[in-house]
């Protein structure tokens, strides 16, 4: 009886060990593996079609997060829910075209006190919106000091957006 050939299975690490991609088996002679790990090897679709059948979970999760690392003491293993959440607090927030927009109409509002409504229809308070333009760059302290100044905000919702920063 003829043994079946086995698959080899391959990842790729980023700089931080965490795994963003995994191949091997049918497809592997696409993939220069010369920088990439060596974890396993078998037969059947597990390790033939490794990029959808190796892991028990996704490799990334719904927001492309890496959800697996890899280290030579434990091996591969699923990120924790603080590792991810961690991952996601350090994506740069980056405004559209309307976000700018609305930053700098309610900006001009709060300046020409002309603000009609302090809470959108979605429910978002302006200490909300100030703290996301505020956050994405379209704000600076002295804004939002305005904001408080003006009791569009309080004392405590300002020292919460920009905590210990001196205004200019």
């Amino acid at each position: 009886m003829e043994e079946e050939t086995k698959s080899k299975v391959y990842i790729l690490l980023d700089e931080r060990n965490r795994v963003i991609a995994i191949d091997g088996g049918y497809t592997i002679q696409n993939v220069d593996i010369k920088t990439w790990k060596f974890i396993d090897e078998g037969t059947g679709d597990r390790y033939n079609l490794c990029q959808s059948n190796y892991l028990p979970t996704p490799l990334y999760t719904d927001d492309g997060i890496p959800a697996w690392k890899f280290d030579e003491k434990s091996g591969l293993t699923a990120r924790t829910e603080k590792e991810i959440e961690e991952d996601r607090k350090a994506i740069p927030i980056v405004p559209t075209e309307y976000d700018k927009l609305e930053a700098q109409l309610d900006w001009t509002a709060i300046m020409t006190d002309t603000l009609i409504i302090k809470e959108a229809k979605s429910g978002d308070s302006m200490f909300d919106k100030i703290k996301v333009w505020y956050d994405m760059g379209l704000w600076s302290v002295e804004q939002v000091a305005t904001a408080r100044d003006k009791g569009i905000i309080t004392k405590e919702q300002y020292d919460e957006i920009v905590g210990k920063k001196e205004e200019k």
